[in-house]
């Protein structure tokens, strides 16, 4: 037939690569295959007689002929006529990434400050594993965090009660409950509302994951620590990685499972050579683990196959083979400006099992505490020093400086500064990687002693200078000079609290739960004072040094307490509705302490007699001091007429109050 090469012709036309040289129209498409029909009939006579007209009908031998050949070209006609109506109907597409935002409560704000779970690229949000419900931390107008829930399909957010505190949520497999930090606690609430369980002990958790097994893997201090796994339903938890402390490793954080509830991936990170650290994965149960990617801020799984990690504050996206546990391809940009924290291995986003995907925008890190006095009212006197990341204060006993553990902007860990509150001058006191803290001034002001994270030993030492040693090491500096010497070594790790005002002792703790008494004259043994398993912090000295103030979850909760020395037999609860970081007042005539709700307190004490008498505690003021418990957030002058509190800089950068959510995000991550 005459009509198939024409045909092939049109074919080609339309399968053509270049868009501008296909039929541009069916209209035009049609009228072309029509032509084929009529006008490309078998040449030959057959022709001749079908193209002349007669009077009659055509001679039966020509009809069979002229019939095949209108039956060929119809079914050509028909046949192509599917094959390019297939070609032009629209195919179906597929559904492109959507994006909304959602703002905060009203009257609320995100998170801010140095506490823990704080700080713009401090990972606040945790969607539910069908991506259909937020869980977020949200600060009200008392500067007290909680715990909120929203659903995607909601216009409002229900703030869940008893969370006050809150920090890093997480979700249950299940989205039923929500995992979370406060109180120096691990704990989990149901999100239709109901009171918080306690799970475990935590003392300035850094993240949590749980698995479909009812596995909860979290860490639970701050440096050194390796993460731990506890039963959700709770118990006792035990490790389950190991730092690699002879390799520089301080602290293992941000886990999260893969789909098979075995491996989980968490932020490995290393003082001593930043080149190791990165997104890690293992398995329970195995000591085996695999480098994924160099890097130092947390990363997330994200399905069907992908790696989110947040690199100059760009989330990119990356194929991961989750069987071989290797990333490979090219990473794919997916937002920008998220916001993040480097120093803490922080990054504000987190994507659901279904693709949903939130992220907060703004660039963490900046200066965003200020040491400022007040006085009994709670009326602002006057500040002290520049705005910088301070995570905790000590006044010298002579009011004339104050030590701060301040944050590295150039690398993470912490050193210790001391400012000259005259001068507004402030002097570099350390200059070693890893976590210089707890700073602790000697009775004649002259002296520190201090906890370091070194990478060459097991965890920290209370150490004053360097060179590290593989022990644990107490170490006194003079502040003058820098000169330094061992006062105690040991491998256990210790935590300084307090200098007794006759010079005699330092009283410190050991992973919050064996407390120690250590002469500072003759043999320097340490005499254990107390060894319990509930967590104990903040032990200070009475002027007249028979006392003990210090804070306990004995209770379950913080409170505060008065102990006698040495035995610490005779004690008595002082706080009734929850309390941390107490100090003493120079005379011993006066407690103070923060509320749980961050009320600055004080308490009349009488310690004349043998037995201690307290009076109700009175709130004073309301601060805006950070709410970790772990860390001093302020101090008081020897009279009790003046305090100097660790809060945030006013207005040093609006806060971002909108949540970022992209629904089917990995659409734009396929064009």
């Amino acid at each position: 037939m005459g009509g198939a090469p024409a045909l092939d012709h049109i074919l080609q036309k339309c399968l053509a690569k270049d868009p501008e040289e296909r039929w541009q129209t069916a209209h035009d498409l049609a009228g072309e295959l029509k032509w084929i029909v009529e006008d490309r009939a078998p040449s030959g006579p057959a022709s001749a007689v079908a193209a002349a007209p007669t009077p009659g009908p055509a001679p039966a031998a020509t009809r069979p002929w002229r019939g095949m050949a209108v039956a060929g070209g119809a079914a050509l006609l028909v046949a192509a006529g599917a094959l390019i109506g297939g070609w032009l109907r629209p195919q179906p597409v597929e559904p492109g990434a959507v994006r909304f935002q959602l703002a905060f409560p009203e009257d609320t704000a995100p998170a801010g400050g140095l506490g823990p779970g704080q700080g713009p690229g401090a990972p606040q949000l945790a969607l539910s594993p069908d991506g259909r419900k937020l869980a977020f931390v949200a600060v009200d107008k008392g500067a007290k965090s909680s715990l909120w829930i929203r659903s995607l399909d909601s216009f409002s957010a229900q703030r869940l009660s008893g969370t006050e505190g809150a920090a890093f949520p997480f979700w249950s497999p299940d989205g039923q409950f929500v995992g979370f930090f406060a109180d120096g606690k691990l704990k989990r609430i149901a999100f239709a509302g109901g009171s918080p369980l306690s799970i475990c002990d935590a003392k300035s958790g850094q993240g949590g994951a749980w698995n479909r097994d009812g596995v909860i893997v979290f860490t639970p201090d701050f440096p050194p620590s390796p993460l731990y796994r506890v039963p959700a339903a709770g118990g006792v938890a035990t490790p389950v990685t190991t730092l690699d402390t002879a390799g520089g490793e301080v602290l293992h954080s941000w886990p999260q499972f893969l789909p098979d509830g075995r491996h989980f991936l968490y932020l490995a990170g290393n003082a001593k050579d930043t080149g190791k650290s990165g997104i890690y994965a293992q398995a329970l149960g195995s000591a085996e683990r695999k480098l994924l990617l160099n890097t130092r801020v947390r990363a997330a799984y994200a399905p069907p196959g992908y790696l989110l990690f947040v690199r100059e504050g760009t989330l990119l996206a990356q194929p991961l083979d989750e069987k071989a546990l290797r990333v490979q391809g090219e990473p794919v940009s997916v937002a920008q400006d998220v916001a993040f924290v480097e120093r803490f291995g922080r990054a504000a986003f987190h994507v659901s099992e279904t693709g949903v995907l939130v992220y907060r925008t703004g660039r963490g890190g900046g200066a965003n505490s200020q040491l400022a006095w007040y006085d009994r009212q709670g009326k602002l006197l006057q500040t002290a020093g520049e705005p910088g990341l301070y995570a905790q204060i000590a006044l010298s006993p002579d009011e004339k400086r104050v030590a701060v553990q301040l944050v590295n902007s150039d690398r993470p860990g912490t050193d210790l500064w001391v400012l000259e509150l005259a001068s507004g001058i402030f002097s570099r006191l350390t200059f070693d990687p890893g976590w210089e803290m707890e700073p602790t001034w000697s009775p004649d002001s002259q002296r520190l002693v201090y906890t370091t994270s070194a990478p060459s030993g097991g965890g920290p030492s209370i150490a004053a200078a360097l060179p590290r040693s593989d022990k644990q090491e107490l170490r006194e500096i003079v502040v003058a000079s820098g000169a330094s010497t061992v006062l105690y070594a040991d491998d256990l790790t210790k935590f300084p609290d307090d200098w007794s005002r006759d010079g005699r002792f330092l009283v410190y703790h050991s992973g919050g739960q064996i407390v120690s008494l250590l002469p500072l004259t003759g043999e320097r043994k340490p005499q254990i004072l107390l060894d319990t398993p509930y967590r104990k912090d903040e032990f200070h000295f009475s002027p007249d040094g028979r006392w003990l103030a210090y804070s306990s979850v004995e209770s379950g909760r913080n409170e505060i307490y008065i102990a006698s020395l040495p035995s610490l037999t005779q004690k008595r609860q002082v706080s009734s509705g929850g309390g941390y970081q107490p100090l003493w007042r120079a005379d011993g005539k006066e407690l103070f302490f923060l509320s749980l709700d961050r009320k600055m307190m004080a308490a009349e004490v009488k310690t004349a007699s043998a037995v201690i008498e307290t009076g109700v505690p009175k709130a004073l003021f309301q601060t805006d001091a950070g709410d970790n418990v772990a860390f001093n957030q302020y101090a008081v002058t020897g009279n009790g007429q003046r305090f100097l509190i660790n809060g945030p800089v006013a207005k040093v950068a609006e806060p971002v109050s909108q949540i970022n959510v992209v629904l089917n995000f990995a659409a734009q991550l396929r064009r």
